[in-house]
């Protein structure tokens, strides 16, 4: 049988205040220590997207020019155009992106820093609906279009495009 040492009740009540004085000290630290790493990685996370931006930003001046970073109304058409072929490649039929269109024209215009998140959440929903890793994603796409080749058959194709739009954007695409 284990021996119960002689202490009196002061002392043990005195001994659980320093055991959970310490143990509360102890505890806010590890709070503290926790929120500074959910901190950090959050700050590395938005460091990491803010350079994948600049990346994008970096690829496209190299292949279009800076003109084609700041035309606003050029890549919206463009981040359509890749919307369009994700849901052809979904399955979904030209009828239902025609009504959709509809759809939305009808309503009020929306904000675009809102819409940009939007977008963002849509595409991050659909990569994962289709078992993408959207990150990794980029980074291959990234690594395949700074390639000579097809840099020049982007500056092609987006010559095509702005030459087939100059009607329908007349202004926006200079």
């Amino acid at each position: 049988m284990t021996e119960v040492p002689n202490i009196t009740i002061d002392e043990l009540t005195k001994l659980r205040h320093d055991t959970e004085r310490r143990f509360s000290y102890d505890r806010d630290e590890l709070l503290v220590y926790i929120e500074l790493r959910k901190l950090r990685a959050l700050i590395e996370t938005a460091e990491a997207h803010l350079s994948e931006q600049q990346e994008v930003v970096d690829w496209l001046t190299d292949a279009l020019g800076a003109a084609a970073t700041q035309n606003a109304p050029e890549r919206a058409l463009r981040t359509t155009e890749e919307a369009i072929e994700l849901a052809q490649a979904c399955g979904v039929d030209a009828e239902s992106l025609h009504r959709l269109v509809d759809y939305v024209f009808a309503r009020p215009v929306g904000n675009a820093a809102q819409e940009v998140a939007g977008t963002f959440l849509t595409l991050y929903s659909t990569a994962a609906a289709l078992g993408v890793d959207a990150h990794q994603a980029l980074r291959k796409e990234l690594a395949r279009v700074r390639d000579p080749k097809v840099m020049e058959k982007v500056r092609k194709r987006q010559a095509e495009k702005r030459e087939a739009l100059v009607g329908d954007l007349k202004g926006t695409l200079e």
